[in-house]
C-alpha cells in the first residue's frame, strides 16, 4: 500500500475516532444523587430501586451512567453492598464522605472504592476523600469538608487547587461540586469559595449537598450567570427530615443540562416528579 494512501487512512481513522467520541458526548444521558440513607436501609433500597428502573418516566431523563452518594451513607461497605445489590457491578458509585462517617468508612472508600473507579479519579491527597472524576462530558469534583484543608471552605492552597481542577477542565461542558454540609450563606459574593465559583459560572453548573434530610434549592447568581444550590434530602433517614425519600437525577444533552428531585413519602415506593428545571444557560 502507497504511503500516501496509508496517511489517508490514518487520517480517517482518526477522524472516525473523534466522531464517534463526539457523538457519544451529544447522545442524552443522566446521572443520579442521593444523600444520609445511613443505615435505614427500608428507604434506600426503594430509592435505589427507583433510580435503577429510571426513575419516573420522561424521556429527558434517561437512566444513570452513575450516581453519587453525598455524605451520611454509614456504614459505607454494607452501602456500597445494597447498590451493587440493585444497581449490578457496573454502575460507578461515587461516595462523598458525610460528617457520620468513621475512620473504617474513610480507610474503606480510600482503600476500597476510589482506587477501583473506571475512568479513575484524580485525589487532592491520599488521606482525604477530595477528588475529581470525569465522565463524558462532565467534570464532578468533590470535597471532603473533615479534612483540615476544607474546614469553611477557605484555605487558600485548596482554593487554588479547586480552581485549577475547574480549568483543566477544557473539554467538559458541565462542572458539578459535590460536598455533605451546604455552604449557604447570607452573603455568598463575599465567601472566598462562592467568590470563586461565580467566577466560572459559565461552567460551574451545580453544588449538590445534603446532611439536612430536607430537600430544597436555590440559585446563587453572578455576572456569568448562576449556579444552582441543591440540597439532595435523604435517601433513608428520617430524623429531622421532610419525611421524604429523594434523589436528585441530572439529565445532561450536550451542553444543555436539565434537573429534577424525584421523591417518594418514607415507607413507599410512590416516587413522583416533586420538581424540575433547566439550568440557565450562561453567557461568556
Amino acid at each position: 500500500m502507497k504511503p500516501q494512501r496509508l496517511q489517508r487512512l490514518s487520517i480517517l481513522s482518526i477522524l472516525l475516532i473523534l466522531s464517534t467520541a463526539s457523538s457519544a458526548f451529544a447522545q442524552k444521558w443522566s446521572f443520579a444523587a442521593f444523600s444520609d440513607n445511613r443505615n435505614f436501609e427500608g428507604g434506600y433500597r426503594n430509592v435505589l430501586e427507583d433510580i435503577n428502573s429510571g426513575g419516573p418516566a420522561d424521556p429527558r431523563f434517561p437512566r444513570p451512567d452513575f450516581v453519587v452518594g453525598i455524605g451520611d451513607i454509614d456504614p459505607v461497605e454494607r452501602t456500597l453492598q445494597i447498590f451493587r445489590d440493585t444497581l449490578g457491578p457496573q454502575m460507578p458509585f461515587i461516595p462523598v464522605r458525610g460528617n457520620h462517617e468513621a475512620p473504617e468508612d474513610v480507610r474503606f472508600i480510600l482503600k476500597d472504592i476510589l482506587p477501583s473507579e473506571q475512568p479513575p479519579v484524580k485525589v487532592y491527597d491520599m488521606e482525604s476523600v477530595t477528588f475529581y472524576y470525569d465522565w463524558k462530558n462532565v467534570r464532578l469534583i468533590v470535597i471532603d469538608q473533615y479534612a483540615a484543608y476544607a474546614k469553611g471552605l477557605s484555605n487558600k492552597a485548596f482554593l487554588d487547587w479547586l480552581e485549577r481542577a475547574v480549568l483543566s477542565a477544557k473539554n467538559v461542558d458541565h462542572v458539578f461540586i459535590a460536598f455533605h454540609e451546604p455552604h449557604s450563606l447570607p452573603a455568598f459574593h463575599s465567601d472566598p469559595f462562592w467568590t470563586l465559583l461565580l467566577r466560572h459560572s459559565v461552567k460551574v453548573r451545580a453544588v449538590l449537598c445534603g446532611h439536612t434530610h430536607r430537600y430544597g434549592r436555590r440559585h446563587v447568581s453572578g455576572s456569568h450567570g448562576r449556579i444552582e444550590l441543591i440540597n439532595t434530602g435523604a435517601a433513608g433517614n428520617t430524623g429531622h427530615s421532610d419525611g421524604m425519600n429523594t434523589f436528585v437525577q441530572i439529565s445532561i444533552d450536550g451542553k444543555n443540562a436539565a434537573f429534577r428531585a424525584v421523591q417518594a413519602p418514607d415507607k413507599t415506593k410512590d416516587f413522583k416528579v416533586a420538581d424540575s428545571w433547566k439550568a440557565k444557560a450562561s453567557e461568556n
